[in-house]
């Protein structure tokens, strides 16, 4: 029996572009109207659905990519509204190179949930950040659960 032979490459880790913030500044009325006369179509002609249940109704819960790259459930990129910031999670991709685009979706397909692992590589953090994250979360939901009447 022949011993396998391993190659250096196998013994290479790939891993992904971190995460990259950009900082946009707001943008001003002019600009802004300046973006609408060189663009016709308005926003609204193409709703943003609010719901996941409106996303699936439109089929776009199994979409993909999901068309609503801003949308706050999103995986490909993030916006804070307060900054104006926009975060690439995956700056190596495209959204139509993405296993996944949609945290619902994710969540849908996994009804009994996924470890730190596989949510850290859905959204290209690590273990750790993931579980930092989750500490907050439960934190903050605990925290609403006080407050409420």
């Amino acid at each position: 029996m022949a011993a396998e032979m391993i190659r250096p490459e196998d013994l290479i880790q790939r891993t992904r572009e971190r995460a990259r913030t950009i900082n946009v500044r707001r943008l001003a009325k002019s600009e802004l109207e300046r973006g609408r006369l060189s663009n016709p179509t308005p926003a609204d002609a193409l709703p943003r659905p609010r719901t996941w249940g409106e996303c699936q109704s439109r089929g776009l819960g199994v979409a993909h990519p999901c068309p609503y790259v801003s949308c706050s459930k999103h995986l490909f990129l993030e916006v804070d509204q307060r900054t104006g910031s926009i975060k690439l999670n995956f700056p190596d991709l495209e959204p139509d190179e993405l296993a996944e685009t949609c945290a619902l979706a994710v969540a849908e397909k996994h009804p009994d949930g996924i470890t730190l692992e596989q949510v850290g590589e859905t959204i290209n953090v690590t273990r750790e950040r993931t579980r930092q994250i989750e500490t907050r979360a439960v934190a903050a939901y605990a925290s609403a659960l006080k407050e409420r009447p």
